[in-house]
């Protein structure tokens, strides 16, 4: 594996994360009528680890304000901290385009992710059946940010 794959597998990896916390603050925004989150809120969904995203997705179907939906999580680790400081030291000294091409392209993904992953915890299923998978990968950005509306 070239050091051009392993940087884009690398952005892949974080914009599937910056996805995924993209479509839970369009969520969240949508759900409570709101124009932004308060400081606190963006700053415990910038520090989120992945199972703290998943919490919060899980929540926020049901959570009766945004303080619900974060509120609840433990606050995340010393570990935790570090590897978000060292991946934001790493974005700002801007690892070269293979970076930037793979955080759009997981950014993306990342969204389909965190779309299907509600879909899956609203209805109480297991999968998707072929026809919606099929629907979720070749959607546009659009067609996504309009399932997440009706999500």
């Amino acid at each position: 594996m070239s050091i051009i794959d392993m940087w884009l597998e690398q952005g892949r990896e974080q914009g599937i994360e910056q996805g995924r916390v993209a479509a839970l603050r369009r969520l969240v925004l949508l759900k409570f009528d709101s124009e932004a989150l308060d400081d606190r809120y963006e700053g415990m969904l910038r520090n989120a680890s992945p199972e703290a995203i998943d919490g919060y997705l899980h929540r926020v179907l049901t959570a009766a304000s945004v303080a619900a939906v974060f509120e609840t999580d433990i606050s995340m680790s010393i570990i935790d901290m570090w590897l978000e400081q060292g991946r934001e030291q790493g974005i700002e000294q801007g690892i070269e385009q293979g970076i930037e091409q793979g955080i759009e392209q997981g950014i993306e993904q990342g969204r389909v992710a965190a779309l299907r992953r509600l879909v899956l915890l609203k209805f109480d299923s297991e999968a998707l059946d072929d026809r919606y998978e099929g629907m979720l990968r070749n959607a546009s950005p659009e067609a996504i940010d309009g399932y997440l509306h009706r999500c």
